[in-house]
């Protein structure tokens, strides 16, 4: 893989982010508008299971992160369906760069939006809201790094299964709500009702919830959060397995390759 097209594919796509970044701009401003709203509410709920320190920010800001990270998959897959609606893929596929290179290429600001929100939300959680983490800042990166490596995933199975911009916006706000829901980002695990409890540890959000508030609330490092480690990382091989095996059926049928 030759590092100066994948660098240049990057380039195209920072630059027509550089001309209209109002979406990107919202995906940092309103998690931070929502934490304000919902974070006095999660406090009282972590006091009454016994943290009698929390702010509530310990629940609010990571939740939020995690669930406004979904989100982005809407704007990751805008960037490649613009190419059709332009009629420009016919044209960059046409170039002599190798498929794996325009994919890596395209995901790489995709990847850079994602590490600038989650950083930004995480500070701003901290110089806005109060934010304490207890545990060791490492342990902390590599569940939030992990979850990031999963909504790529997310966003290559989405854009490799999705036909048009409407089903990619479905995948994007359904996923958020639903998953963060059940997955205790807009509230702790335990005051969920007994269904939801029992179908959570089944979301990728619940297991980047358990490694946060092993870090966060319970002062705990990596020895704790292998489990949610894990289980992220073998939820994204399965869904870039997924893609694969796609793209591999696709190539089978139409004799071509991809």
């Amino acid at each position: 893989m030759r590092t100066r097209v994948v660098l240049a594919v990057a380039r195209k796509d920072l630059e027509l982010l550089a001309r209209d970044p109002v979406v990107p701009t919202l995906l940092l401003i309103m998690p931070i508008v929502v934490t304000s709203v919902v974070r006095n509410t999660l406090g009282h709920v972590l006091q009454s299971q016994g943290y009698a320190y929390a702010t509530g920010a310990e629940q609010a800001v990571p939740g939020i992160a995690l669930m406004f990270a979904i989100f982005m998959v809407a704007y990751g897959g805008q960037s490649f369906i613009r190419e059709h609606i332009w009629g420009t893929w016919p044209r960059l596929r046409a170039l002599p760069m190798r498929p794996g290179e325009i994919m890596v290429g395209k995901m790489l600001p995709i990847l850079l939006l994602l590490c600038v929100q989650q950083a930004f939300l995480f500070g701003a959680g901290a110089l806005l809201f109060d934010l304490h983490v207890r545990g060791p800042i490492l342990a902390l990166l590599a569940v939030d790094m992990l979850y990031v490596v999963w909504v790529l995933a997310l966003i290559l199975a989405t854009i490799t299964f999705c036909r048009t911009f409407q089903q990619v916006l479905a995948v994007s706000n359904l996923g958020a709500m639903v998953l963060g829901a059940l997955g205790g980002a807009l509230t702790s695990i335990a005051a969920l009702p007994a269904w939801a409890r029992a179908v959570s540890p089944a979301t990728p959000t619940y297991w980047a919830m358990n490694g946060f508030n092993d870090v966060i609330l319970n002062a705990r490092g990596f020895d704790a959060i292998l489990p949610s480690l894990a289980a992220l990382a073998g939820s994204a091989a399965a869904i870039v397995t997924l893609v694969a095996w796609r793209f591999r059926f696709s190539a089978e049928k139409t004799g071509t390759v991809t």
